[in-house]
């Protein structure tokens, strides 16, 4: 029967005998095989990669398999508390977009959202500018962007007052608006005329 033949391993007297130059070489052949192994490592995982968007591209026209991942301002907002800055009506006014060098912020319901990201939404030529600097939470609800961009809400119905909820989760959670503070209103005097029935065309 024959004998197995093992490979023989540098003994300890072996590699403490060595010269500096076969020392070196030696390190040297063994940092090559390292760097092979996680070179041959990371191309197989970049391989697996791309082969996964590209497998997610063809099937569903997404590079995640049409998983949404969250923005930046997400998990920023999910993970920092938010500390909001007290507004006064006429600070407000200055974020009406009318300043280029300024971020645009408009409230609903007392609470002041910056909604830069969508300047062209709410910019001074946008659809939406009369909503820019204020609190225009009654229009929301009653579609009078003339007359009633106030934040008087006397005289609502409890179901008009409802809806303005989908208004505040929709700035609340948008992906790109952000939530930075409320505004400090001086008291509605009762005695004041409640705003009148909408009269836009």
């Amino acid at each position: 029967m024959s004998e197995l033949k093992q490979r023989k391993t540098p003994t300890a007297e072996k590699i403490e005998g060595e010269s500096s130059k076969d020392k070196t070489k030696r390190l040297k052949k063994q940092a090559g095989r390292d760097s092979s192994a996680l070179l041959t490592i990371f191309q197989v995982l970049i391989f697996c990669v791309l082969l996964t968007l590209a497998i997610s591209h063809v099937s569903t026209r997404t590079p995640l398999f049409g998983v949404e991942l969250p923005t930046l301002n997400q998990v920023y907002r999910k993970f920092v508390p938010a500390k909001g800055r007290v507004f006064k009506p006429e600070e407000l006014k200055l974020y009406d977009g009318s300043d280029p060098t300024k971020p645009i912020y408009l409230a609903i319901v007392g609470k002041v959202y910056d909604v830069s990201a969508g300047r062209r939404h709410y910019g001074p030529d946008g659809s939406y500018a009369f909503f820019a600097g204020r609190d225009a939470g009654r229009a929301y609800v009653t579609g009078c962007f003339q007359t009633h961009l106030t934040h008087d809400m006397r005289g609502l119905s409890e179901e008009q007052l409802k809806s303005l909820d989908t208004w505040q989760n929709f700035y609340r959670d948008h992906k790109e608006y952000f939530y930075v503070g409320e505004i400090d209103y001086p008291p509605i005097d009762p005695n004041s005329p409640i705003p009148p029935p909408c009269t836009d065309p």
